[in-house]
């Protein structure tokens, strides 16, 4: 019986969730305590997106595959076409119909702006970690390139919930299931155009809808930050 050898980069790959989750678990779980709330979880964010989100994408597939990937691509034809644009339009549209519309008229200018901001870094930094990189490095291996980040991605967002856990139905199991089920999506839609731009558009957006910005600053109705010192 032969054993296979992997490669490094596959090596690196299914690394990725174990560390991300415990690098991340333990800066969630200090920093905040050090620098403040608000600034521990946006700081734990901010070494996110450098490291993990830039770096490690970086040094799992080289400048040039990550530089490929951010080329844009038309949409297959016919009906693949038609189902990436559905796994496009349908986490936003969800994201604006039960997120973003019902908290409307309390959002202020600053609150918006942050929330794009914070959407930008996130769902590119995102996107570039566990779905170019991913599919770039495994072009022709659905299970490395789509399945195994898509667990990891929804792995890693139990570290954020340390300090902020979810407030939605069904906690942190649901949570962690719908980004199952989001970086299925995106992987999804970078596997089969070969690029990552699109995913980046639809994440960024989706993560503007959910407002971010009310993390760290209060909406107009005067209510407290999700992120306010005790």
């Amino acid at each position: 019986m032969a054993f296979r050898i992997f490669t490094p980069a596959e090596v690196m790959l299914w690394a990725a969730t174990p560390i991300v989750l415990a690098v991340m678990a333990l800066l969630f779980g200090t920093l905040p305590l050090v620098l403040g709330r608000r600034t521990g979880y946006l700081a734990a964010f901010a070494l996110y997106w450098l490291g993990f989100g830039l770096a490690y994408p970086l040094f799992l597939v080289g400048p040039a595959k990550l530089l490929a990937a951010l080329r844009p691509a038309p949409l297959p034809a016919g009906l693949a076409g038609a189902g990436v644009a559905l796994l496009l339009i349908g986490p936003p549209l969800g994201a604006g119909l039960t997120y973003f519309r019902p908290r409307l008229a309390e959002l202020t200018p600053a609150v918006l702006a942050v929330s794009a901001l914070l959407a930008l870094a996130n769902g590119t930094a995102e996107e570039l970690l566990w779905r170019a990189a991913p599919v770039a490095a495994f072009p022709h291996q659905p299970l490395l390139a789509l399945v195994v980040p898509a667990l990891g991605f929804g792995a890693w967002h139990l570290a954020p919930q340390i300090v902020l856990p979810s407030g939605g139905r069904g906690g942190a199991g649901a949570f962690v299931l719908a980004a199952v089920v989001l970086g299925l999506c995106y992987g999804a839609v970078v596997y089969l155009t070969g690029s990552v731009v699109l995913a980046i558009a639809s994440h960024v957006l989706t993560d503007f809808l959910g407002l971010g910005g009310l993390a760290y600053l209060p909406a107009r109705s005067g209510a407290v930050s999700a992120l306010a010192e005790y």
